[in-house]
């Protein structure tokens, strides 16, 4: 309980991170089993059941116990298919562009240090990567040390997908005559992304996937 509220009052105090910590693992289970979590309904039914999917959506990985929920959730991260995925994609774009890529934050002995200071070393209320901060100070501008704010790049997926004249090519898609995706399901998911009801990303995706499959198979 110590190590929560610290985890707390570092991060916020949320039902994420103050209520679910507090939950057992079993429970949880339990949770998922008796009010499933639905898949997207742009997936076909079909090929849901023929590849069991809606039992792999259910999934989630098995994470070792850590004294802190912040140390869970990094661990879930740095593990995590979508993180390997990532890394993998930026390994090939770099190769392809000539570029020999390095990640020195992906050193394990810099992670197993990450993981082991304390949740104060990481983030100061909305200071975050406080540690490294402090370990860059004199070394880096002053305004890149100490800037809080990220890079946004959600606007290239709407310009991906306007590029992509949606209205012609949704209508029109390999993946649902092939059985993979549901055009009712595609056609409600672009008009609540048209209302702002649904963020770029599912669409985007869905638009560069046909575009793979048409190129591959097509």
């Amino acid at each position: 309980m110590p190590s929560l509220i610290q985890d707390c009052r570092e991060t916020g105090w949320s039902f994420d991170n103050l209520i679910l910590p507090l939950v057992p693992g079993s429970w949880k289970r339990l949770a998922r089993r008796l009010v499933p979590e639905p898949l997207p309904d742009w997936i076909a039914t079909g090929f849901a059941s023929r590849v069991a999917l809606h039992d792999r959506w259910q999934q989630r990985p098995t994470i070792p116990a850590f004294p802190t929920s912040a140390q869970r959730d990094l661990y879930g991260t740095l593990t995590s298919g979508w993180h390997a995925f990532q890394q993998d994609a930026v390994n090939r774009l770099q190769a392809e562009a000539g570029i020999e890529g390095r990640s020195p934050l992906h050193d394990r002995n810099l992670i197993e240090f990450a993981l082991a200071i304390p949740e104060s070393q990481r983030r100061r209320g909305s200071l975050t990567k406080y540690v490294l901060r402090q370990a860059t100070g004199g070394i880096l501008p002053e305004s890149v040390r100490t800037r809080l704010s990220k890079a946004e790049f959600s606007h290239l997926y709407v310009q991906a997908i306007e590029r992509e004249c949606p209205e012609r090519r949704l209508s029109s898609l390999c993946l649902v005559d092939d059985g993979y995706l549901s055009s009712a399901g595609v056609r409600r998911l672009h008009a609540a992304y048209r209302d702002g009801a649904a963020d770029a990303h599912a669409l985007w995706m869905i638009l560069a996937t046909e575009s793979w499959y048409r190129a591959l198979f097509n």
